[in-house]
């Protein structure tokens, strides 16, 4: 009853649409206190869902159809899930709004069976909080409590805003400070190492070495250091009047104790203390001195991967300070911290899409990737399908396989490109290669049944093999299939059983169907009609059609 009560919001949608649909749903579930129903993966294509839609629509009091330019070109309405179900919920005598996500204008199809009902602009930040309260009016839900919740969620965000926006502010100057000391000590030190040369060479042409001329042979690194004790033993060798250098193991690295003796023999002189201010520095993080870019975001990357708290900026820090220093990987986790707004970055889609062109200059794959995921979905971008076709394409060309797998299911499909299942191939063998385990289960797919190739079952099984060995639940399922009909393989309804076993642990309801029919009729297994209807009902929740019928029948 619990479950009923939270899904009295019915979300109706296209699958190409699901980023900005999800945008507008969590939005009205944060304005609503109420759980809206929507599938995870759009309901279009398959009519074992059609329960699952009924039940829903059935317990929902409004009913919102999300409507935008991919309904525009529908081709047959007649089967059409998302006309399926606002006609239904016409039937029923749902609240029924129409959304329309990205202002396109009602084709006179809709406009006809529909057009009396109320139509609302999402891409309006008014009428959507406009719709917020009207919901709250139809479900009769008090608002008094979720406004004052969101009255002090947003309060303890803006003060965690301006605090990290203080940290910021103080690391920048901090890190200023810091490079700007350096930069004179090293300056300090390019001067000395040049006073240590002149030294050297008066000596040559007869010049006596004064106390005051070897004080100024100080150097800034202990590397030069060690150099010029090396001169300066070199000049008193040859009877000069110069002051006695100690000789250090220079086997180690330099403790606090040689940086002060150092100092008394070289005479305490400013640029001594800047020498032992650097190199203690160095001794606790060379990252902080010498800004190394790898160092850098090694230092983030370990940080982020054994961080448990929200916000902590430092982890974007040392990303963007690599970034700036030239580091391509640093540059797309700059750019993923502006796209998704994390560790206190606030979020800004420009910024990302700056850092994604810079790091893609630099040749990072995965920038190419995500950049060309953003304008797939249409995340924080206008989608544009021909645009992530190119990007993937940069970064399936820099062997990323995910990259090459994407773009072969493209190919495949025929979105944006010509369909052509002989590249689609070509790529799914680039990405398998890779052992990308998604590539591997879908080129055992062309093999089986000849899409872009010739058929070739025995094909087939080595890639599943491979695929179900990495644990991809699909291919598992596709194996155990192969073994239960002696496609290709000897039939071994056991090794059938293990295969199916292992995909349905996962969630695999193709691979729980199977193992209830293996139990059903003793195949592989002792039969057992207890555990045939576990596994039945298991695929069946799911919405597979075909385990509710054998449920029936049990």
């Amino acid at each position: 009853m619990e479950q009923q009560k939270k899904e009295r919001i019915f979300i109706s949608y296209k699958r190409v649409d699901k980023v900005r649909v999800f945008a507008i749903k969590d939005g009205i579930e944060k304005a609503t206190g109420e759980k809206c129903w929507i599938d995870l993966d759009g309901i279009e294509s398959d009519a074992q869902f059609a329960d699952v839609i009924i039940s829903a629509i059935n317990r929902c009091e409004v009913f919102l159809f999300m409507y935008s330019a991919s309904h525009t070109k529908i081709e047959n309405h007649n089967h059409d899930w998302t006309i399926s179900e606002i006609n239904f919920a016409k039937k029923k005598d749902k609240r029924i709004v129409f959304v329309n996500i990205d202002n396109s204008p009602l084709t006179d199809w809709f406009e006809l069976r529909f057009g009396t009902y109320q139509q609302l602009d999402a891409t309006d930040s008014e009428r959507l909080k406009r719709l917020n309260k009207d919901i709250c009016s139809w479900l009769r839900i008090d608002t008094s409590k979720i406004q004052q919740d969101s009255s002090k969620a947003e309060q303890e965000r803006l003060r965690k805003e301006k605090e990290l926006q203080e940290r910021m502010a103080q690391a920048e100057a901090a890190q200023k400070a810091l490079e700007e000391k350096a930069r004179l000590a090293e300056e300090k030190a390019r001067k000395a190492e040049e006073r240590a040369n002149q030294i050297e060479k008066s000596h040559l042409v007869g010049k006596q070495v004064s106390k005051e001329e070897q004080r100024q042979t100080t150097t800034l690194s202990w590397e030069d250091a060690k150099e010029n004790a090396r001169r300066i033993e070199k000049i008193r060798a040859s009877g000069a009047n110069a002051t006695s250098v100690q000789r250090y193991n220079v086997g180690r690295k330099p403790s606090i104790k040689d940086i002060l003796e150092t100092i008394g023999y070289c005479g305490l002189s400013i640029v001594a203390i800047a020498f032992a201010l650097v190199i203690m520095l160095w001794c606790i993080n060379p990252a902080i001195i010498y800004q190394d870019p790898n160092k850098l975001y090694e230092k983030g990357y370990k940080k982020e991967q054994i961080n448990t708290s929200e916000g902590d900026l430092e982890i974007f820090l040392y990303y963007r300070r690599a970034a700036k220093k030239g580091h391509p990987a640093a540059m797309n986790r700059v750019a993923l911290h502006y796209i998704e707004g994390m560790n206190g970055v606030r979020q800004n889609s420009q910024k990302a899409i700056n850092w994604f062109n810079k790091a893609i200059e630099n040749g990072n794959a995965e920038a190419a990737f995500n950049l060309g995921y953003l304008y797939e979905t249409g995340k924080d971008v206008k989608q544009d399908q021909t645009k992530a076709i190119k990007y993937y394409t940069i970064a399936a060309e820099r062997e990323l396989a995910v990259a090459q797998h994407r773009l072969g299911n493209y190919y495949f499909m025929g979105t944006k490109v010509e369909k052509d299942q002989v590249v689609a191939v070509s790529w799914y063998k680039r990405a398998a290669a890779n052992g990308y385990a998604a590539a591997q289960a879908m080129l055992g797919k062309c093999y089986q049944y000849g899409y872009g190739v010739s058929k070739d079952i025995s094909q087939a099984i080595s890639w599943y093999t491979k695929a179900a060995d990495q644990g991809h639940a699909e291919a598992q399922s596709d194996l155990g299939q192969c073994y239960a009909l002696g496609s290709g393989v000897k039939r071994d309804y056991a090794k059938a059983v293990e295969w199916f076993t292992k995909a349905a642990e996962q969630g695999y309801k193709n691979a729980q169907y199977s193992m209830g029919w293996a139990y059903e009729h003793g195949q592989g297994v002792d039969k057992n009609l207890a555990e045939a209807k576990k596994w039945y009902q298991k695929a069946a929740d799911q919405g597979h059609a075909d385990a509710k019928k054998r449920l029936s029948n049990l």
